[in-house]
């Protein structure tokens, strides 16, 4: 969250510092997508939910105004930010800067806000959660990626992020997870062309809407072999190379529409995990994390338990 603040807003959101308001937003964010799939399913419904929030189940209520709260969170950041700075380009190297100096209109502005940081926060934290969950139950994997990245002598030194894309084994557990638990587990839905299209042999009629969830093709057996186990060695010995596999990586989308963050994301999970297993030992706190770890679909993917309580010690 904090690493997304200061790319494009060159502030971070708090969450390093505990902040109250940071935890709400990451809270609300996480409810934010099913408050858009009501209102695009029944305005109304949604308006009749607002007005009886004071008698709803807080988490009814929450998702009841989560729109309304990521809405006003991205209009006062862009106020506070031409408050501070104004609206020249002041030499900072943000992404707001280059949309402050675009034809955009200020309420597409704040729309681009949320999107980037709706894009930014949830999918990358989980990642990394479920980078540390699978760590902790594959103990032999642990012990091979920390060998690796202690024999590069990277600690403590100034380094370009390329050198950790040198790391076999740091890419493939970091892929390994990400095939098992993409973020955006939720298909990404796409419009057949007005003349219709054939997909894998069926005839989808025009204008139609194809979805297909990554959690769902990277789990294909024809082509993952022992598709629910967690294995990085399948990244290393030449499994996840061959087009059907490359096909079926679809946790970043295809094509134009692919994510703009793929490249921050893959940087900082890189960054993030070096950091972390080069000095500390990660194990599960109890048997009850399995249960915690559950996935549930809220469009991005959320821990059932919304926690992963886990025990960091010194190597």
């Amino acid at each position: 969250m904090d690493v997304a603040g200061e790319l494009f807003f060159s502030k971070p959101f708090g969450g390093l510092d505990g902040s109250p308001e940071a935890k709400e937003y990451a809270h609300m964010i996480d409810f934010a997508f099913a408050n858009f799939l009501i209102k695009d399913i029944s305005r109304t419904f949604l308006t009749i939910l607002k007005a009886s929030k004071s008698f709803l189940p807080k988490a009814v209520r929450d998702v009841a105004i989560a729109g309304d709260y990521v809405a006003n969170h991205a209009k006062m950041t862009l106020a506070n930010y031409i408050s501070e700075n104004g609206r020249d380009d002041d030499g900072r190297r943000n992404l707001l800067t280059k949309l402050l100096a675009s034809d955009l209109p200020d309420h597409e502005i704040e729309v681009e806000i949320f999107g980037m940081t709706f894009a930014a926060v949830d999918t990358t934290a989980t990642v990394m959660t479920y980078i540390m969950y699978e760590l902790s139950c594959h103990t032999k994997w642990q012990d091979k990626l920390r060998s690796e990245l202690l024999a590069a002598e990277l600690d403590g030194k100034d380094y370009a992020v390329s050198e950790l894309y040198k790391l076999p084994i740091l890419g493939a557990v970091i892929n390994e997870t990400m095939r098992l638990h993409p973020p955006a587990i939720a298909g990404l839905p796409r419009i057949t062309p007005p003349e219709g299209a054939e997909i894998d042999g069926l005839d989808v009629p025009g204008n139609v809407f194809v979805s297909v969830s990554p959690f769902v093709s990277q789990r294909n057996p024809e082509i993952f072999s022992e598709p629910d186990t967690f294995n990085p060695a399948r990244w290393l010995n030449g499994e996840c190379d061959t087009p059907e596999a490359q096909d079926a990586w679809m946790l970043w989308g295809k094509g134009a529409r692919e994510c703009l963050g793929k490249q921050l994301a893959q940087n900082n999970l890189r960054v993030m995990v070096s950091r972390i297993l080069s000095k500390m030992r990660v194990k599960l706190a109890s048997e009850q994390v399995h249960d915690d770890m559950v996935h549930t679909d809220h469009f991005v993917l959320i821990p059932k338990g919304m926690k992963c309580l886990l025990i960091f010690d010194d190597v």
